[in-house]
């Protein structure tokens, strides 16, 4: 991680650098840097998420043939499995073409919240209500200021994955018990991953929770703008 932290204290001091020359404040202009790093961030990941949205998205529209195929040939998994592979060339869908794009961008969050628990150029400098962005919740329980960050990501965690799951194929669920047969809940790993996350704000230190504040909120925003992209996309060929 030090080519990484490294790479971050240069991105954040040339941002300060910049900002600097119109808001004389480091309490304003180190925060202001890190929303900036955020912003370039998603960007960056962005066609990662267009192509693993659009993707997901495809998948969840076919998902009534595929629930038929599942009902005429749940005694021949190989003619099943043969079919449905079928189905999804046939509409350009990647299996896993969901999966990978959304994959590759957890291991960029782990090295984000790497880099930013080691980042001494934040030490003692705080942005509007938050005291010190190298502060970490877990030390300063007892000042309730250390809750407010960490109470807003887990919010706009929570959103986060709502509006995500609009875009996903929804899992086949018992008619009885409204379990889901054949795999793993998505509200649970939903619930799960919020959990971790609440973790996450806990030991870490305010700047990376500042961070993925931020990031969460472009990520809703981008996954409307893919939304409508899509949507934009079926109407005009309707209208050929």
């Amino acid at each position: 991680m030090g080519f990484l932290n490294t790479f971050m204290t240069s991105a954040l001091t040339s941002l300060y650098n910049f900002l600097d020359m119109f808001i004389k404040n480091d309490n304003i202009t180190y925060g202001l840097a890190i929303i900036f790093f955020t912003i370039i961030v998603r960007i960056i990941l962005f066609p990662l998420q267009l192509n693993g949205t659009k993707s997901m998205m495809k998948t969840s529209k076919v998902q009534p043939e595929v629930k038929i195929l599942q009902d005429k040939y749940k005694n021949d998994p190989q003619k099943l499995q043969k079919e449905t592979m079928d189905l999804y060339k046939k509409n350009g869908i990647n299996p896993l073409g969901g999966c990978i794009p959304m994959l590759l961008q957890f291991p960029f969050m782990i090295a984000m919240f790497a880099a930013f628990r080691n980042l001494p150029i934040l030490d003692n400098i705080g942005f509007l209500f938050i005291k010190s962005l190298n502060g970490t919740l877990s030390k300063n329980y007892t000042d309730f200021t250390y809750f407010i960050m960490p109470v807003l990501t887990i919010i706009t965690q929570y959103l986060m994955t709502k509006s995500s799951a609009q875009t996903q194929p929804q899992p086949q669920r018992n008619p009885k018990t409204g379990k889901v047969e054949g795999g793993i809940d998505p509200k649970i790993m939903n619930l799960s991953f919020t959990v971790f996350i609440a973790y996450f704000c806990f030991v870490t230190n305010q700047s990376f929770v500042l961070y993925y504040f931020i990031s969460n909120l472009l990520y809703i925003a981008q996954n409307y703008i893919i939304k409508w992209m899509v949507d934009r996309e079926e109407l005009k060929k309707k209208t050929i």
